[in-house]
């Protein structure tokens, strides 16, 4: 219950934030990239640290790495929303150092996860962490449908900042559990040695690690631009029915991961007409099928479709790596992981912006959909042929 709930606090105050800066930079400015760019900069540092967020993650005891992370972001978010818009440069490089701290709560939470839930319920904890989340952010989306129009971005930080303590309480009145290893040397290049040792043993994480970072990376990369281009930009909707479509988006993540859990658990036999093929088809299909009319009810079910498809193939291939890592190797293939699918996700945030500002958000769109299906193509079926059962 402490684990979801402070999930569930932590995720709303970054979601309520990101949102309220995102759709307000696009609705002043009309960049595809500069929206793009306020998800992307929480990424920016995290990506050239991950081997010291995971031996964090396995060198402290988790319950205080959780709280003194979320403490911290408090006092960044504050003075984040201070800079918006007049001092962009500051205000980026905070925004940067605020997802250094997230991720290093989020992959103390993915340990977490592995410690204080037993083996039987952890695939059940895993889809319903990510279904939590989830829930979160619908219930900021909806806060802001019914508030973003007349609150102030200090008033934002406000809202955020409180979640943020709320989150740090309940992971402060977690069981005391000691470091997974507390005696583990500050990382070096034997880090990623040792990451890679692990893949190299086990084929088939080293299959999912790899096709969850190329998928994740290219999905998310462009959720993070067509969250506030499409409904704003391309289907002309106004900024409170923007915020209203970020509450759609979170119901239907929430159904992704809720239709793995019910229909496709880790070990059960596959849907053989859901593969993760077809999975990926099916989100880039609806993905074009987004930038294909004006009207909105069509544009927006599409997108939703879309991301469906994408949570369902998240969900199973995030949980198959969960499940097939120890606890000693899910700080190193978590942060790996994370920093594979971020590097993926900012080169699709920096190219796909700068491409919707330059051809236009729906050429962008359609060149990106049809990349995906080759990719995962090629990859599957050319370059790892030993592996194909997976697929």
């Amino acid at each position: 219950m402490l684990l979801s709930m402070s999930a569930f606090s932590a995720n709303f105050g970054s979601v309520a934030l990101l949102m309220s800066l995102s759709l307000k930079a696009f609705a002043q400015t009309g960049s595809s990239l500069l929206a793009g760019a306020i998800y992307g900069s929480q990424w920016l540092i995290p990506l050239f640290f991950l081997p010291m967020i995971g031996w964090l993650a396995n060198r402290y005891p988790l319950r205080r790495l959780m709280s003194v992370t979320l403490v911290l972001s408090v006092a960044v978010t504050v003075v984040v929303c201070q800079c918006y818009p007049h001092y962009l440069l500051p205000f980026f490089g905070l925004m940067a150092v605020r997802g250094v701290l997230e991720n290093v709560s989020k992959s103390a939470a993915a340990v977490a996860l592995k410690v204080y839930m037993p083996g039987r319920l952890l695939e059940r904890a895993s889809s319903f962490y990510d279904t939590n989340r989830y829930v979160s952010s619908a219930t900021a989306s909806l806060v802001g449908v019914l508030f973003l129009n007349r609150i102030s971005i200090a008033q934002v930080a406000l809202l955020s900042s409180s979640a943020f303590v709320i989150a740090a309480c309940c992971y402060a009145a977690l069981p005391y559990v000691p470091a997974v290893k507390p005696d583990q040397p500050r990382p070096d290049f034997s880090y990623w040695r040792e990451t890679w040792r692990i893949l190299e043993r086990k084929p088939l994480l080293r299959r999912c690690f790899v096709n969850l970072s190329l998928i994740t990376g290219v999905f998310q990369g462009f959720y993070y631009i067509a969250r506030s281009t499409l409904p704003i930009g391309q289907l002309g909707l106004s900024i409170n029915a923007a915020a209203f479509v970020q509450a759609l988006i979170s119901l239907t993540f929430t159904a992704g991961a809720m239709f793995v859990a019910r229909f496709m658990p880790v070990g059960a036999p596959p849907l053989r007409w859901l593969s993760p093929l077809v999975q990926t088809v099916a989100a880039a299909f609806f993905m074009a099928g987004s930038v294909l009319t004006r009207q909105p009810v069509f544009g927006i079910a599409s997108f939703l479709a879309c991301l469906f498809f994408y949570e369902v193939y998240y969900t199973f291939t995030n949980n198959q790596i969960m499940l097939t890592c120890t606890p000693e190797e899910i700080s190193y293939i978590s942060s790996a992981k994370y920093g594979a699918l971020t590097f993926c996700m900012l080169v699709v945030i920096v190219a796909g912006g700068a491409a919707a500002d330059a051809i236009g958000f729906a050429s962008m769109t359609l060149v990106l959909a049809w990349s995906v299906v080759i990719g995962f193509y090629i990859f599957n079926n050319r370059l790892l042929p030993e592996s194909s059962e997976v697929v």
